[in-house]
């Protein structure tokens, strides 16, 4: 039981810090494209950058009641939130259990963990590889880098 609660908090904290960095990143777009002029190729990198890390961090949802019906990940493009929201969730009730987990819990423990995996490598590779070129154009127009 440890061993799978350990997976879940480990991931919750990335998928936490990952979640915060987009959410704060698209809003610094937000304001760069209002005051941005005659600046195509940014522009561009920005939208880019901006839907790239929008379809990675997924939809804003209301808060679900409980964590009833959480199952294993159906696709490999879970979104930053998904994952959060299933791992947060399965951490919940795996704290709340005095007991193991039983066989389908460890399987959707197991399911959402490489999910979390999946969707943090993604956003890894967009934060360590497309941000720096973001920031060189940001910086180039002598603008704030993300």
């Amino acid at each position: 039981m440890f061993r799978l609660e350990s997976l879940l908090a480990k991931n919750l904290a990335e998928l936490a810090l990952a979640t915060r960095l987009a959410s704060d990143s698209d809003a610094q777009i937000a304001t760069i494209k209002k005051n941005l002029s005659r600046k195509k190729e940014l522009e561009e990198a920005l939208n880019t950058f901006e839907r790239r890390e929008a379809e990675l961090l997924g939809p804003q949802t209301e808060a679900e009641f409980g964590v009833f019906g959480i199952a294993p990940p159906a696709t490999s493009t879970v979104t930053l939130r998904e994952a959060m929201n299933a791992v947060n969730g399965l951490l919940l009730i795996g704290q709340a259990s005095d007991f193991a987990p039983t066989a389908d819990a460890a399987v959707a423990i197991e399911k959402w963990d490489a999910a979390a995996s999946g969707v943090l490598g993604r956003w890894k590779k967009l934060w360590e590889q497309d941000r720096p070129r973001i920031n060189a154009l940001l910086q180039k127009a002598n603008l704030k880098p993300l």
